[in-house]
């Protein structure tokens, strides 16, 4: 998996794509992509990822659920810290995944405030 994901990144960067996106809840996408970008010494890629999903398939095919969607404040808080600590100073763009009226993330001040001082 690790080798077929450097090769597709490698061919979008060499397909002139400049912009890599992933997600907490893609299982190792944003360690992954790190590792590309560590490897490659691409400074002219942009970064994003995404939060409000975790990961729980465990690479199970037959898991019960592949992913739990949260909007919490906890979580958000949680999630940025570990897409931190996997692309450091390189995430340039953080989006909530799947935001719907429903998930209270608009009405939710704190969340808000914190979200506006996440880089």
């Amino acid at each position: 998996m690790h080798a077929r994901t450097y090769a597709m990144l490698d061919a979008a960067y060499e397909a002139g794509i400049r912009y890599a996106d992933a997600a907490r809840s893609y299982g190792l996408a944003e360690k992954f992509l790190a590792g590309w970008l560590a490897d490659r010494g691409h400074s002219d890629m942009t970064v994003g990822s995404k939060w409000g999903y975790r990961y729980t398939g465990d690479w199970r095919l037959d898991a019960p659920r592949q992913e739990v969607k949260e909007h919490s404040l906890a979580a958000f808080e949680s999630q940025l810290a570990q897409t931190r600590a996997n692309l450091g100073s390189r995430l340039a763009l953080y989006q909530v995944h799947s935001l719907t009226d429903d998930s209270g993330v608009l009405g939710d001040t704190a969340l808000l405030a914190a979200s506006c001082l996440a880089p």
